[in-house]
């Protein structure tokens, strides 16, 4: 009841078109011998002992790149995470993005999925969309296993006519990277040879047509063009700054500032009841940030901050 009070709450917000939202992003997975017998649906094989996931990794992007998709060779860093649960190439491929001259993403994403077994879950928490960054891309690998992996592929958070979509699930499967050889549940495989491209495992090896696991995406909040990211909301100066920020022109009242890194993780955070602060930032490693301020009454801008 709760859920349902909230969603025709925000209907008439998102008739609007909107600058920014945040959502709690959950993957559960179902993974079981239901969904582990391509012939009957039922239990005729077994799951491995050591049956588990890797983190849960991926990236906030927009368009202009594609991270892994069906019917394309797997990059090496989706090769990494389907093959051995590695992070490192996919990150290194998701920071290149954020950090080029016309960046195609906004965020790395990264969780442990727990419990180590095969029914597990993660929840990456308060990940924030805009207009210029609106699809999400996830991937954890199915272990052990020679290179399969489940996730979602450039998922946009918009609908058709542009409104960001309300709380709610999608249905994931298996797919195989193309990188190593095998059908059954090992890691210990030869690779490839050539590499084939991804394509899906659904009734094929183990697996029957059934899901794998859901991803939900449960609404956090909404903020509309007119409030933020506006230069009447506040001024932020010198940027670049080498250490100290001045915020102004803030709201009257409680304003909570916060700085976060661009793989989300928050680094600084200050609340004071002004509207101008000098934040000290000599502890700041030189890079791209967003800088957020949020009012008492939850009305939120951001902006970008590089720190020389």
């Amino acid at each position: 009841m709760k859920h349902t009070l909230l969603i025709l709450f925000l209907l008439p917000i998102f008739c609007l078109s909107q600058s920014s939202v945040e959502y709690d992003i959950t993957f559960s997975s179902v993974w079981s011998s239901t969904a582990d017998d391509p012939v009957n649906g039922n239990s005729t094989t077994s799951l491995p002992g050591n049956a588990h996931w890797s983190n849960l990794v991926g990236a906030v992007h927009n368009d202009q790149i594609t991270f892994w998709e069906v019917g394309t060779l797997a990059s090496p860093g989706i090769e990494d995470v389907a093959e051995v649960g590695g992070n490192t190439n996919f990150f290194n491929e998701v920071n290149a993005q954020i950090n080029a001259s016309t960046p195609t993403a906004s965020t790395w994403l990264q969780e442990p999925v727990d419990p180590f077994d095969a029914i597990a879950t993660a929840t990456l928490t308060d990940v924030e969309f805009t207009d210029e960054f609106p699809l999400v891309t996830l991937a954890t690998m199915v272990a052990p296993s020679p290179d399969w992996f489940s996730g979602v592929s450039s998922y946009s958070m918009k609908n058709p006519d542009g409104s960001w979509k309300l709380t709610h699930s999608i249905e994931v499967f298996v797919y195989d990277a193309g990188t190593e050889e095998g059908m059954a549940y090992s890691t210990s495989n030869a690779a490839s040879m050539p590499h084939i491209n991804i394509r899906s495992l659904r009734n094929m090896y183990m697996f029957n047509d059934n899901k794998i696991g859901d991803i939900t995406f449960t609404l956090k909040t909404t903020l509309s063009n007119s409030n933020f990211d506006s230069n009447k909301e506040f001024r932020m100066s010198p940027n670049p700054s080498n250490e100290n920020v001045i915020v102004s022109q803030m709201q009257s009242g409680s304003n909570t500032i916060s700085i976060y890194d661009v793989l989300g993780k928050r680094v600084y955070t200050n609340t004071i009841n002004n509207t101008r602060a000098n934040l000290n930032l000599t502890n700041l490693k030189s890079g791209l940030y967003i800088l957020k301020v949020e009012t008492e009454n939850r009305n939120i801008s951001s902006k970008k901050l590089i720190i020389n």
